[in-house]
Parts: C-alpha cells; structure tokens; sequence
C-alpha cells in the first residue's frame, strides 16, 4: 500500500470496530502523539469512509 495516501485518524476503538465490520481496511495502528499510552487507528480517507463515520454517530 502506498504511503503517500491521505489518511483519518481514529481514537475510538468502538469506530474502529465498526469500521472494520463496515468493510474497511485498518492500515495501521500506531501510539498517540499526544499520550503514548493510548494508540489511534489509521484508515484509508475516502468519502465512503466519512460516510460511514456519519451513520455510526447518527
């Protein structure tokens, strides 16, 4: 996969999951910038997975 793609943080492992469940792909896992003890979710951004985004929180 190319590293050179735009992509959309996520601190939540409840959107994660179902962003995986949804079909996505989970490109990375790294630690936070700001709090090393927690890790955030890295995902492909893309208007789908927005979309997505919009109908968990709604």
């Amino acid at each position: 996969m190319k590293d050179n793609n735009q992509f959309y943080v996520i601190k939540s492992i409840k959107m994660m999951t179902y962003l995986i469940r949804a079909g996505f792909d989970l490109y990375r896992v790294i630690d936070d910038d700001k709090n090393s003890h927690y890790k955030v979710f890295l995902f492909n951004d893309s208007d789908e997975l927005r979309s997505a985004m919009f109908k968990y929180n709604n």
